[in-house]
């Protein structure tokens, strides 16, 4: 199945969350880290998870394939991430709900965002088998966005840059995610949908899940998408 799938451009996806994010970064809003460090670097399940248990991060957006095993659905639901030598480089979605949060008191999530193809989507007649859900079902972590299809690529960056702007003013991940759906409704063809394929899943009424300085947001000047 791994060579049925076309290899992700590390470098285009990188450059994509830059230009979303040093813009933030500079006005003091937040902080980023982007994997791999090094192009030559594969990430793996354990560096992704060591990353989070030792860097104290709010938010993961993950970049990777997702596939149904079995039928679309009500097949079984799996990332594909790589693991250890000898590891199949597919991660079930009950796995990875269990792995993300393994030790709670090093786990500061508030958000996962599931940049993979399907993960939003929940069996037909069955317990939810989208990750998506699935974490929130779980408790692992209070807010998921994911996805219901694979993003186009002027989507994928229009996404970015709205969402994480909207986020880093507001915290409040319920908003950040319905003006970013406006604004992708608006600036692209509303007919074809694109602006559906995010969801939100969240465990609260309240959709704050983070503490912003409102003082320096106020200092930052509107965004004006850069789409390339």
């Amino acid at each position: 199945m791994i060579a049925d799938l076309p290899p992700l451009d590390v470098k285009l996806e990188t450059e994509i969350a830059t230009l979303a994010l040093q813009r933030l970064k500079a006005a003091d809003l937040l902080s980023y880290d982007i994997l791999p460090r090094h192009p030559e670097e594969i990430v793996t399940r354990q560096m992704l998870l060591d990353a989070i248990e030792q860097g104290g991060y709010h938010v993961v957006h993950l970049v990777c394939h997702g596939v149904f095993v079995g039928g679309n659905p009500p097949g079984d639901y799996y990332l594909a991430i790589e693991g250890e030598p000898g590891q199949r480089p597919f991660l079930a979605a009950g796995d990875f709900s269990q792995w993300i949060g393994v030790d709670q008191a090093k786990n500061k999530l508030r958000l996962v965002v599931l940049a993979a193809c399907q993960s939003a989507v929940s069996g037909s007649g069955d317990a939810l088998r989208g990750l998506g859900p699935r974490l929130v079902l779980e408790g692992q972590v209070p807010a998921v966005i994911a996805m219901q299809e694979k993003l186009p690529l002027s989507t994928s960056q229009l996404f970015m840059q709205s969402f994480y702007d909207d986020l880093a003013r507001s915290g409040r991940v319920d908003m950040a995610l319905a003006a970013t759906r406006q604004t992708i409704y608006s600036r692209e063809d509303g007919a074809a949908g694109a602006w559906g394929i995010p969801v939100l899943f969240l465990s609260s009424q309240d959709g704050k899940i983070l503490e912003v300085d409102k003082q320096k947001a106020r200092s930052l000047g509107p965004l004006v998408p850069d789409i390339r």
